[in-house]
């Protein structure tokens, strides 16, 4: 005689059976280049499952887990499958494992993933992974689309090969928001510490073009808004730029500060370069205190490297001219080994160049001569950023 199953079961297995046919009619949709997904299609579509189904697998929370696993794994460029991934593997996979780490200390949802979940019901195929991941990106994609809103952008086009070797094209979007701009930023800030454009009488910035700018320049929005807030460029980066602009009209000086530079590029570029440096360093102050060439204190014979000169930070050449002056010898002894022991010919010849200019008695005339003048210049540029 044919047995019945009771009416709870059964009304349940059927729900059970109209969810698993919607959730396949989802996938297609979802997959079907017709129909993009809006952000909140999971969400609406988990929120209409069957009662009795969610007393069973509560797939819900099995996708939530899923989703909030699933962005870290491709965020930092971790695969999601393992070689082995059967119940019996000491290692399943990173998006398995990331699971299970999940649910330590969960026993409710410890309950409804993996082998404890139903075998149609585990949501860890890579079909499913994949498609968790379409449904984010399509998020993203939708949130950069809204923040767009009509506004002007432009596009950025290339093709990479994936590890796989299959040809990806990638579409960058570059855009402004129309609608915040520095200037807002900056008035912002004022607001909200209750200052009153108003009454701002001065403004101050360096010599960039989108700051002193004569007619969408921060400076002329506020002049704008306020016919008493007269711009000042900078004084100390005014001063930063006529030091380069008159290194550049002496021959002499500009070839200094050329090698210079190579010399900073050589030594202080590489952390094993950089190593033997401090190394010879170490050595010198020790041999220049036994003979009393150094003075001992507190704060005194630290050891250092060797800092780029830049066009627009404050006193930067002056800076790097103390540096080699303190650091000479360290950094002739580096050169020196580099120009025997360098990895290629290239490193070899440029060490060659660069270590007889440093040992040519113009070099070291001018690095003095340098290090004097950009010390008045230096206590310049210090009072000029002092409170008047």
């Amino acid at each position: 005689m044919a047995q019945h199953q009771p009416p709870n079961k059964k009304a349940k297995n059927m729900s059970i059976l109209s969810f698993y046919q919607k959730r396949g009619q989802m996938r297609d949709n979802y997959q079907s280049k017709k129909d993009i997904p809006s952000a909140s299609n999971i969400d609406n579509d988990l929120d209409s499952q069957p009662p009795a189904l969610s007393q069973v697998v509560e797939p819900k929370q099995l996708h939530s887990t899923s989703i909030e696993r699933d962005p870290e794994l491709p965020l930092q460029g971790i695969g999601f499958r393992g070689h082995d991934e059967s119940s019996s593997s000491l290692n399943r996979g990173n998006f398995i494992e990331a699971l299970k780490y999940k649910a330590e200390g969960n026993d409710e949802l410890s309950s409804v993933i993996l082998d404890n979940a139903l075998q149609n019901a585990q949501y860890i195929a890579p079909s499913i992974q994949k498609e968790i991941l379409h449904i984010l990106a399509n998020k993203v994609r939708k949130m950069i689309c809204d923040e767009i809103a009509g506004g002007k952008y432009c596009i950025l086009v290339d093709e990479a090969q994936d590890e796989s070797k299959t040809e990806q094209m990638a579409l960058v979007l570059r855009y402004v928001k129309h609608d915040v701009t520095l200037k807002d930023a900056i008035s912002d800030i004022l607001v909200r510490f209750d200052l009153s454009i108003q009454n701002l009488r001065g403004q101050g910035y360096d010599g960039a073009s989108n700051m002193r700018g004569e007619w969408n320049g921060v400076q002329a929005l506020f002049l704008k808004e306020c016919p008493f807030v007269y711009y000042v460029h900078c004084f100390v980066h005014r001063l930063q730029l006529a030091l380069v602009a008159a290194t550049k009209d002496e021959p002499n000086i500009w070839q200094f500060l050329s090698h210079l530079t190579c010399i900073v590029n050589l030594v202080a570029s590489s952390p094993k370069h950089l190593a033997e440096l401090k190394s010879f360093q170490r050595d010198e102050i020790a041999r220049m205190l036994s003979v009393g060439e150094r003075q001992s204190g507190k704060g005194a014979n630290q050891i250092g490297t060797l800092h780029r000169a830049g066009t627009t930070r404050w006193s930067s050449h002056y800076d790097s001219v103390r540096d080699l002056i303190d650091m000479y010898t360290a950094s002739c002894t580096v050169v020196e080994n580099l120009r025997k022991d360098g990895q290629t010919q290239q490193i070899r010849g440029q060490s060659l160049g660069v270590y007889k200019a440093m040992r040519n008695f113009e070099f070291i005339f001018i690095l003095h001569l340098m290090d004097n003048i950009m010390g008045f210049t230096d206590t310049l540029c210090q009072a000029l950023q002092h409170k008047s």
